[in-house]
């Protein structure tokens, strides 16, 4: 089934919420069910028939797996787009305002599917309303690990453009603890950081150890944001650092105490960006067990 069909047959829209789908399936079913067309025997049949679609179109938006809005025409490479002229007066597919062919994404809120597939022919959704199966929307934006097209990813130390759904695609539980080592990783650097800081106020060099905070909080956002290309500006940090190093016994200035309060509370909302992420995942690691 289809998921438009799927929305259809529920009477929903599209970036409706498991609640959403769970309540105007309840309500459905109530309303369709046999036993209120009494000794009917076609009435009976036609809800038993309804109701068994009804039953599908949720078990089909709960789990995200629904059939390709377009035609492969016997190959899983076909086109990843499909256009679907609008109609009146409620329209269709990606245009469910029905009397306008340029209503959807981006030219709206309405979400843009993008659909690619791996080398064994398996295909791979995104959405741009970031819900679970899709990458975060565009797919020449957002930095979700599952989109091939991601220029960046802040939660991991990985290269840009990751290239991983062509390959083998993570499950909820890879991403969890992919996410959980990044985590152990950035609180080593911020210990690290802070061991550096207290060291040098220890032996009277505070305005060293304050630099030396914001250096390495610097350095440590450029390799999350470029993983292994970060090496080829190594040497130009290192010399711009050298160059603004200040004095060893030097007073702790109004800038240097600006930059570090700076560093420090990009920390701060890292860890937070972590331990958010880190739930999100474990709902979806639930739902991932639940549905198995």
């Amino acid at each position: 089934m289809k998921k438009s069909e799927a929305l259809n047959i529920l009477g929903l829209q599209d970036g409706a919420s498991d609640d959403d789908i769970k309540k105007a399936h309840r309500k459905l079913v109530i309303e369709n069910h046999p036993d209120k067309f009494g000794a009917d025997a076609a009435a009976r049949a036609k809800a038993e028939e309804k109701t068994k679609l009804i039953n599908e179109a949720r078990d089909v938006l709960l789990s995200r797996n629904w059939t390709p809005e377009y035609s492969t025409a016997g190959t899983p490479y076909g086109a990843p787009f499909t256009y679907q002229p609008y109609t009146r007066p409620n329209g269709n597919g990606q245009n469910p305002q029905g009397d306008n062919p340029f209503a959807g994404w981006p030219f709206s809120g309405v979400d843009f599917v993008w659909t690619t597939w791996d080398a064994q022919g398996n295909p791979h959704t995104y959405r741009s309303n970031g819900e679970e199966g899709s990458s975060g929307g565009n797919p020449f934006g957002g930095n979700r690990a599952d989109n091939p097209f991601s220029t960046s990813n802040p939660f991991t130390g990985s290269i840009p453009f990751d290239f991983s759904p062509f390959g083998q695609t993570r499950t909820p539980e890879q991403m969890l603890e992919e996410e959980k080592r990044s985590l152990r990783s950035d609180l080593e650097v911020f210990a690290v950081k802070i061991a550096i800081l207290a060291a040098c106020i220890l032996f009277s060099v505070p305005a060293l150890g304050c630099y030396l905070y914001f250096i390495i909080s610097i350095a440590q956002g450029v390799y999350k944001r470029l993983g292994v290309f970060s090496s080829f500006l190594v040497l130009p940090l290192l010399l711009l650092a050298f160059v603004f190093m200040p004095v060893a016994n030097g007073p702790v200035g109004i800038i240097l105490i600006a930059f570090v309060a700076l560093a420090f509370g990009f920390d701060i909302k890292n860890f937070v960006d972590h331990g958010r992420h880190i739930g999100t995942l474990k709902q979806k690691v639930s739902h991932h067990s639940e549905n198995e």
